[in-house]
């Protein structure tokens, strides 16, 4: 079951309704159609390659005519009302995949996009990390409650600790990597993950993150809504997954 509810402009897709609407109206899709959607628009302006899509939809027993993936792409777009030679939310990236980019509304800004998990929504543990812009933790809440094994007074002033063995461990390229996002117009996503708790072992972790920015488009604060779920006991350290389709890790 997909948990993403996703809104791009005038786009809205309901993963828990198996439902896509544009301008209002009720998309008839098939289940491989939005699964391919599904897939591309976890991860808007990530490209993801032919190969990667037919693994994560069809699975990795499938076998079939190469041009299996481009007709049922070719649909999906037509739908969407679009083309390949006249994309909307759907790009080709020639030799590589296709690309989910939403584009610009009309006051010439990127629509928002808003990803969330309804567990993250409705569980009463879930606790929410503020840091300021140099990702210094400055807010806990609750804050009697262990962050994957963290005391939360002993996180305060100091670096996200959940940051620890992700790509962008070193502080400064995380911000560097935040300013992408935020001049490609992302503002909150939520993903699950594979962290590093505070006794060395690794968890998976549904986290929803929120970026506010100040005038000038630099990072104000970050948001993060962590609801830890289970031990890891296995797969590559520090990695994310991506079970159900889920978006792929941008920061942790």
């Amino acid at each position: 079951m997909y948990d993403i509810s996703a809104t791009y402009g005038n786009l809205v897709i309901d993963g828990p309704a198996w439902e896509v609407r544009l301008d209002g109206a009720v998309l008839d899709l098939t289940r491989t159609e939005f699964e391919i959607l599904m897939v591309l628009a976890a991860r808007p302006r990530q490209v993801a390659s032919g190969d990667e899509l037919v693994r994560l939809v069809w699975g990795d027993g499938w076998f079939g005519d190469d041009n299996n993936l481009a007709v049922h792409v070719s649909k999906l777009r037509r739908k969407l009302g679009e083309s390949g030679l006249r994309p909307r939310f759907i790009h080709t990236v020639r030799g590589v995949g296709y690309r989910f980019d939403p584009g610009e509304d009309s006051a010439g800004h990127a629509p928002h996009a808003a990803i969330e998990y309804p567990a993250l929504r409705s569980h009463p543990r879930a606790v929410e990390i503020r840091t300021d812009g140099q990702l210094r933790v400055i807010c806990v809440r609750p804050d009697d409650a262990p962050v994957l094994g963290f005391e939360p007074c002993r996180m305060l002033g100091r670096l996200l600790p959940v940051a620890a063995d992700h790509p962008w461990d070193n502080p400064v390229s995380a911000i560097d990597g935040i300013q992408i996002l935020i001049a490609s117009g992302v503002r909150e996503w939520a993903a699950r993950y594979v962290v590093k708790r505070a006794d060395g072992t690794r968890a998976h972790a549904d986290v929803a993150t929120r970026l506010l920015v100040d005038e000038a488009g630099q990072l104000e604060e970050l948001h993060l809504t962590i609801l830890e779920r289970s031990q890891v006991t296995g797969g590559s350290p520090g990695g994310a997954t991506n079970a159900g389709h889920q978006p792929a890790a941008r920061i942790a």
